[in-house]
């Protein structure tokens, strides 16, 4: 992550970030951190990358390159990475001092040319915990539970009752009682939770399937969508929420 793109194998490149880097998990140590991060870059895999780090990040490739925040990272790397077809980060050398990781790697890199070498240092200053990102496990628990709890007994009425939900529904909407107004305000619930999952996939085919599943199984679905919404998004509540890219 933390190199810049050679203008001959073999450069030694020193490079800060001077950053806080943020974690995903409250109780990871820096050097666990900074080993995730690397991790992602790694697999160029760029949005879980820069969900590691501080959105106001400052990132020194070499002397002189300081960008700041999760694009600046991009605008560097990115280009790097893109003609790169595998990587391998090997840690010669790793060093920490309270919130300060050093490490030294040999970065090595395989392009259609064949692999290519780069000596790195990288110094990461990792401050504070979590800002919007954590483990979020209370609320991972609480998804579980509920989505566990409605699947039973859902399971349960259905084997007294059989699948006759409308049968129910629709007499009780009729009669513009109490029973019939909780049926309307839980209804424009399922629809609403339903129109964001669409929306966050762009409305696309896939969107628009997992739209109709949020709507019709409520809970039992959603719960499971957003566990591994979460997991995906590092636990960064604002990358979960948010409307994913293509293909996302």
């Amino acid at each position: 992550m933390l190199f810049k793109k050679p203008k001959i194998a073999l450069t030694f490149i020193l490079l800060f970030t001077s950053v806080p880097m943020e974690t995903v998990m409250a109780e990871d140590t820096p050097l666990q951190i900074v080993t995730a991060f690397m991790s992602e870059f790694e697999k160029m895999d760029f949005d879980a990358g820069v969900s590691y780090a501080a959105e106001n990040i400052e990132y020194i490739n070499s002397p002189g390159t300081l960008v700041r925040g999760h694009d600046g990272i991009r605008s560097v790397l990115e280009p790097f990475f893109a003609p790169i077809e595998e990587n391998e980060f090997v840690i010669l050398r790793q060093i920490t001092d309270g919130n300060t990781v050093v490490l030294e790697r040999l970065d090595r890199h395989r392009v259609p040319q064949g692999w290519f070498e780069l000596p790195v240092t990288g110094i990461f200053e990792v401050n504070g915990k979590i800002n919007g990102r954590s483990k979020m496990t209370s609320f991972r628990a609480l998804l579980f539970t509920l989505g566990s709890l409605v699947l039973v007994y859902t399971i349960m009425v259905v084997a007294n009752e059989g699948v006759n939900l409308f049968a129910t529904t629709l007499p009780a909407l009729a009669d513009i009682g109490w029973p019939g107004q909780f049926h309307l305000d839980f209804a424009t619930y399922l629809l609403l939770s339903g129109l964001w999952v669409a929306w966050r996939h762009q409305f696309s085919s896939k969107g628009i399937l997992l739209g109709i599943l949020a709507s019709s199984l409520g809970i039992i679905f959603l719960s499971a969508y957003l566990l591994v919404a979460i997991k995906r998004a590092n636990g960064d509540i604002s990358k979960m929420l948010a409307r994913q890219h293509s293909g996302g």
